[in-house]
């Protein structure tokens, strides 16, 4: 048994508006459902995805991060980290994107050049690092530094009391933005924020500032206002997983908790990683869901997927999608473009990513044994 589906689109070009149609001929098994936003993910880190052992925030950094995107002034490693990154994030169905990039500037136009040629929609920030003690060789000049701002903000307990200590004269973390002027607009988003206060999460929430909570990597704390990667701190490219663990880590906590405040939902959670985000990166008048006049950016999802990671039974319904991975994910779309599968003109460059991994996985292995 099949049937025929129409989907009609718009796409918004110089002004105009052009009626597009879609015939897809579906399955019982499949679906679209809307396109994922990711709101907080590191792309360099990428070529390091869950390498973390069981180091601290701030070691972590020192060991790891920082000596990695220091190798990103080396413009063929940043494409081919940036190239597999990109991919991979759309192939597993995020067609929105807010990416960190590193302190290079090239590298990070780099970045947006590979977007542009994949048709991910995204944004790209310049990462922006004046003081760095821990590995002086990545850091840059104050005034270089200075530019359009996303950020983190209490990710763990030693980089609150490394705040503290190096800027004492700031009432909390979230004042220390205040005074810079960053923390100013709807528009700004901080990461993690699993440390606030309560005076601090009333100051965002009357600034109408973004929370972005990642569950991967921040899976000890109760914030739950957007569902992201956060790879290289998250484990792994999907919002899909993002979803699941979202979902898994608010039920513990509703178990382990003395007040009746119940776990998100499947809807719940779904919500934070689409619509949701699309609202803190100010683009809900564009994507997140399926409202005529948006953009259509979408996944096609094949619940019984040749290779599908789980079996589908009559009586299963739509929360089939807690379980779907990039297996199900039979295309995407981008304002209405198919952007998965990869046309043949998108290639990956082989430089020497892999020799620069084993070299990685050597370095840190070595501090995990000691």
């Amino acid at each position: 048994m099949v049937f025929r589906s129409v989907v009609v689109f718009k796409i918004f070009t110089t002004g105009s508006v052009v009626d597009v149609l879609v015939s897809h001929t579906f399955f019982p098994s499949e679906f679209f459902m809307p396109g994922l936003v990711d709101a907080h993910i590191h792309a360099p880190q990428y070529s390091f995805t869950g390498i973390r052992g069981n180091m601290t925030l701030l070691k972590w950094l020192e060991k790891t991060t920082y000596p990695v995107e220091a190798e990103f002034k080396k413009i063929d490693f940043a494409e081919e980290v940036y190239t597999r990154a990109v991919r991979r994030t759309l192939k597993n169905g995020t067609t929105t994107a807010c990416y960190f990039a590193t302190i290079h500037t090239d590298a990070a136009l780099l970045l947006a050049d590979i977007i542009d040629k994949f048709g991910q929609r995204a944004f790209v920030g310049k990462v922006c690092m004046d003081i760095n003690e821990s590995f002086p060789d990545y850091k840059e000049a104050t005034k270089e530094s200075i530019e359009e701002t996303e950020s983190h903000i209490s990710e763990s307990k030693g980089e609150v009391r490394l705040i503290e200590s190096t800027f004492p004269h700031y009432q909390h973390y979230t004042d220390l933005y205040i005074k810079i002027s960053c923390l100013q607009t709807r528009f700004t988003i901080m990461a993690h924020g699993c440390y606030l206060s309560d005076e601090e999460l009333d100051i965002f929430k009357r600034r109408g500032a973004a929370i972005i909570h990642c569950p991967n990597s921040n899976i000890s704390h109760e914030m739950f206002n957007l569902s992201q990667s956060d790879v290289a701190g998250g484990y792994s490219v999907s919002m899909l997983d993002a979803i699941r663990n979202t979902i898994v880590v608010s039920e513990v906590l509703h178990l382990n908790s003395e007040t009746d405040e119940k776990g998100l939902t499947l809807k719940e959670a779904f919500r934070l990683a689409t619509l949701a985000g699309s609202q803190a990166l100010g683009l809900d008048h564009i994507t997140g869901n399926f409202e005529v006049g948006k953009e259509f950016d979408a996944l096609l999802i094949n619940a019984k997927a040749s290779d599908s990671p789980f079996d589908l039974f009559a009586s299963d319904h739509i929360e089939v999608i807690k379980y779907c991975d990039d297996r199900n994910i039979e295309g995407v779309y981008v304002a209405g473009k198919l952007v998965v599968p990869f046309s043949s003109s998108v290639q990956i460059p082989c430089s020497w990513l892999m020799s620069s991994r084993m070299a990685l996985f050597t370095h840190n292995a070595k501090l995990l044994c000691g």
